[in-house]
């Protein structure tokens, strides 16, 4: 049996072809479509208005940003471009 180092919160777990356990990878794809909805209804916002709208830690929406999920100008204008859940 294989196991990985989840990329979220450092715990061990049996490798399943995602890079974060169970747990982190739900609360991903939580948070992830709260994002996203909030993106598509305020066009033009920006990483820190988003993460002030939605308590969800401006780190978070970085990483959605380093992973390609979501596309960022200079990491300041989220914009409505480059959708991709990369699940």
């Amino acid at each position: 049996m294989a196991y990985e180092i989840c990329g979220i919160c450092g715990r061990f777990f049996e490798k399943n072809g995602r890079k974060y356990c169970g747990h982190c990878y739900q609360k991903d794809q939580e948070e992830y479509a709260k994002v996203k909805d909030y993106i598509l209804k305020h066009k033009g916002t920006n990483a820190m208005e988003v993460s002030k709208a939605t308590d969800i830690p401006l780190k978070t929406i970085y990483r959605f940003i380093d992973e390609e999920r979501i596309d960022i100008a200079k990491k300041a204008n989220i914009m409505n471009e480059g959708w991709n859940n990369g699940y």
